[in-house]
């Protein structure tokens, strides 16, 4: 019998977690989120790794949003809300539509409220 990933294994933790926790409400933090982040970020780095030794750039792509893309739509954010930002598209992105500038804005404000309105 093959031995479980360490992804598999933490996704099956998550799992459970996720399944006693209310809905992730960013007004009404509960302190079990922040290890469900903890969490999904170590599944997220060992499934990138695993994809990356997969990756033949001759058959497939690969498109990179970062933090910065993050705060150039929303400049108001921290670098730790952008990286939540970005989790949240990673994971709930709609694949028919892709990722874009709007979906970025978007999901940004679903966590944190619409922007701030520019100075004049």
């Amino acid at each position: 019998m093959a031995e479980p990933s360490i992804a598999s294994a933490l996704r099956c933790a998550l799992a459970d977690l996720e399944a006693i926790m209310p809905e992730y409400d960013p007004e009404h933090e509960h302190s079990a989120w922040e290890t469900i982040t903890e969490l999904q970020t170590l599944v997220d780095s060992e499934e990138r790794l695993q994809a990356a030794d997969r990756y033949d750039p001759a058959t497939q792509i690969v498109i990179v949003w970062s933090v910065e893309d993050v705060l150039e739509v929303r400049p108001d954010l921290a670098e730790e809300q952008a990286i939540q930002v970005l989790r949240l598209v990673d994971k709930h992105h709609d694949a028919s539509i892709g990722v874009n500038w709007e979906t970025m804005e978007s999901f940004a404000s679903d966590l944190f409220g619409e922007a701030p309105p520019e100075p004049e």
